[in-house]
């Protein structure tokens, strides 16, 4: 199976996301049919190892909070082949990826290469490479905001029709904080 761990995307957020993929000059592209925040990509995995996965992520501890999206961009303009969107609250973000990586070490190998992003197209080929770069700061992303309160474990499902995303465990934050009262 191949699995990955990412946080919730909603249908009106992934519309959105499709018009800004289609936004994009003089290319062929493939446009996720189900879009995602990834935390972590874990590849194949054997089967028998999601309990052990889902048991390991049940402990992981956070709150719950607003990221919005920000600018177009491209790993590298070099070689285009992913155009994502950025996100804010890197911060908050980072602290829930070295959580995920910790939980699952040493099942999984660590990558300290994190950017919160989500990916809206892939690029099969460009007409103009220096014209692609020049037209990507000038889409307009609004700064839609959305709440991350819950992470989910993901199988991928690979086809010719394109990758199927098939949620098999939900991880919700900690809604509020227990608050303890002293007695004086």
């Amino acid at each position: 199976m191949r699995l990955f761990i990412s946080c919730k995307i909603s249908e009106e957020l992934s519309h959105y996301l499709r018009t800004l993929a289609l936004q994009l000059p003089e290319t062929k592209q493939t446009i996720p049919k189900q879009f995602d925040l990834t935390i972590k990509f874990l590849g194949n995995v054997d089967e028998k190892q999601i309990n052990e996965i889902s048991d390991r992520l049940s402990n992981i501890k956070f709150h719950p909070f607003e990221t919005s999206l920000e600018t177009v961009h491209v790993f590298s303009e070099r070689f285009i082949k992913i155009v994502w969107i950025g996100l804010t609250e890197e911060e908050k973000f980072a602290h829930l990826h070295k959580q995920v990586e910790e939980a699952l070490f040493p099942l999984f190998s660590k990558d300290n290469r994190f950017q919160p992003h989500i990916t809206i197209a892939r690029i099969k080929s460009l007409k103009d490479k220096n014209r692609f770069l020049e037209a990507l700061p000038k889409i307009r992303v609004k700064p839609i905001q959305f709440k991350v309160d819950r992470i989910l474990l993901v199988e991928s499902d690979l086809s010719s029709e394109g990758a199927a995303h098939i949620p098999l465990h939900e991880y919700r934050a900690i809604e509020k904080q227990e608050k303890r009262r002293k007695n004086l």
